[in-house]
């Protein structure tokens, strides 16, 4: 399990009033907060000099998948369970080999297929209503996006 990563030297979290400061006395930003997914609290006031970055760090367990199809629904909780996954084309349940006189494998003799398509499930996502509400903006802004780079074309 991982530590969790500390604030820099010169921060300190204040969370009971959704700000930052410096630990020598200064702040960073305070106020108003909304919550905008993955733990992170923005101000509200929306004027320039406010601004949030974030650095992203794959996790150990980060791996890319090809997604072939989403499986899930909500759960008693009130929260979205969803699986990726992966389909593949079946592969045999048994195939028999000839063993050649000097060892190497022959042609096959025979294949017994699998009936069922098999279903990789790669991942489980579970998201409250406002992670999935931001899912869907974001999958629809990209699919807008998509469609727009085939149209120029």
């Amino acid at each position: 399990m991982q530590k969790r990563r500390e604030l820099p030297e010169k921060l300190e979290a204040q969370p009971a009033r959704g700000s930052f400061r410096r630990r020598d006395g200064g702040k960073l930003h305070q106020g108003p907060v909304k919550h905008v997914g993955g733990g992170v609290r923005v101000a509200e006031d929306k004027s320039p000099s406010k601004s949030v970055t974030f650095r992203f760090h794959e996790s150990q367990q980060f791996h890319v998948v090809h997604v072939d199809g989403i499986f899930g629904g909500p759960t008693p909780g009130g929260l979205l369970y969803a699986t990726l996954f992966t389909q593949l084309p079946p592969l045999p349940y048994e195939v028999t080999h000839e063993v050649l006189p000097t060892g190497a494998l022959g042609k096959e003799l025979s294949r017994i297929p699998e009936v069922a398509i098999p279903r990789r499930v790669e991942v489980g996502l579970l998201m409250d209503l406002n992670m999935c509400q931001a899912m869907r903006d974001w999958l629809s802004t990209q699919v807008e996006i998509l469609q727009g780079l085939g149209k120029s074309k």
